[in-house]
C-alpha cells in the first residue's frame, strides 16, 4: 500500500462520520441500491451496485479509506466482499467494473506503481485520495477543495461510473 499522508485522526474519523451520515440522511445511495458499514472510525465498506444499460444489476464492494479525510479525498478500493481489507480483486475479477467512455478522467488499475516504490490498486478519478499520490494531476475545477468537497462528490462520481452509459458491467468471471 502507497505511503499515505495521514490527517489529525480525531478530526478525520468525525468528519468522515458526519459526512457518511449526512449523505446517506440525503436518500440518494438508498435510492440507487446502496449501503454502508462503517468498519472503525477511519474505514467504511459500501455496498454498490452496477446497473448496466439492459437493467442488469450487479453487486460491488467499495473500502472508503479516511486517513487523510478531509484535507483530502478519502481513499478509494474495490474489495473483495469478504475481505474487505484484504487482497484485492485480480485482474478479469467480477468483482471490479467494466466502464467505458467515461467523461471525466476515470480509470481501474488494479495494479499501480506508486512513487514511492509499492503497488496496489488505484482507482484513478480526482475524487480519490490515491489520485493525489500517485503524481496525476487534475484538470482546473477538478481539484479536491477541503472543506467544499465531501465524499458525497466521491460517491456521486463512482454512482455516475457504476450507471448507463458508462457500466458495461464485471470486468471478468474470476471469483478474486
Amino acid at each position: 500500500m502507497p505511503a499515505v499522508p495521514l490527517a489529525d485522526a480525531e478530526y478525520a474519523a468525525l468528519t468522515f462520520a458526519a459526512d457518511l451520515e449526512s449523505f446517506w440522511a440525503s436518500g440518494r445511495p438508498e435510492r440507487w441500491g446502496w449501503s454502508y458499514t462503517l468498519m472503525d472510525p477511519l474505514h467504511a465498506r459500501v455496498h454498490a451496485v452496477g446497473v448496466s444499460a439492459d437493467g442488469s444489476v450487479d453487486d460491488y464492494c467499495i473500502l472508503l479509506d479516511a486517513r487523510s479525510y478531509d484535507e483530502m479525498p478519502p481513499g478509494v478500493y474495490f474489495v473483495l466482499p469478504g475481505n474487505p481489507q484484504g487482497p484485492r480483486p485480480q485482474l478479469g475479477s467480477r468483482w471490479l467494473p467494466a466502464h467505458i467512455d467515461v467523461p471525466f478522467g476515470f480509470a481501474i488499475h488494479q495494479m499501480y506503481n506508486y512513487p514511492d516504490g509499492s503497488t496496489d490498486q488505484l482507482v484513478c478519478f480526482s475524487q480519490s485520495r490515491d489520485y493525489y499520490i500517485s503524481n496525476h494531476t487534475p484538470l482546473p475545477g477538478e481539484k479536491w477543495q477541503p472543506g467544499a468537497h465531501t465524499l458525497a462528490a466521491t460517491l456521486s462520481r463512482l454512482h455516475e461510473v457504476l450507471s448507463p452509459p458508462y457500466y458495461m458491467g464485471r470486468a471478468g468471471a474470476l471469483d478474486s
